[in-house]
This record gives structure tokens, sequence and C-alpha cells, in this order.
């Protein structure tokens, strides 16, 4: 993939299922083996942030997450991201 396909990846990926909040597609930017160490329970892949970014729409129902830079070489993109909401959650 091209320097400029995977920065396009990531904005897709804000913009498309964080931005839209359509879980739907998840499968196409997080792979099904994806582990987050610091998750409680046995999810992962997709299903995990999927129940994330779902308990993040529970406590901050109008968040919203914006970029402010994407940098990439090879395969590695680093994205910097700024993201908001107002705390409604337990």
């Amino acid at each position: 993939m091209s320097l400029k396909g995977n920065k396009r990846l990531i904005i897709r990926y804000y913009t498309e299922v964080v931005g839209a909040r359509d879980y739907s597609n998840l499968s196409n930017f997080i792979a099904i083996g994806y582990i987050d160490h610091n998750a409680a329970g046995d999810d992962h892949g997709p299903e995990l942030v999927r129940k994330h970014l779902e308990a993040i729409r529970t406590t901050f129902p109008d968040f919203t997450m914006s970029i402010e830079g994407i940098f990439a070489e090879g395969d590695y993109v680093i994205t910097r991201v700024t993201g908001s909401g107002t705390h409604l959650g337990e």
C-alpha cells in the first residue's frame, strides 16, 4: 500500500467509523487478531473496538475526533488526533 493509501485508510477510519458511528465495516480497518492488552474481557479484533467506541459514545454522546496530523513511512502511520465531548456518563 502506498503512503497516500495508508494515510487515506486512516482518514477513512476516522470519517466512516468514528465520525459516522458506522461500526458495520470495522473489519475493513481492524485485524481479527487485534488485541488491546489494556482492555478487560476476552474480546479482540473489530468486536473489541466496537465495544470501546460504543462505551465512549455512552459517556460522551457528542464525542468528536479530529485529525491534527498524519505522518507515514512505509507501513507505519502515526496519527495525532484531538477528541472532545461532553461527559454525561457515569
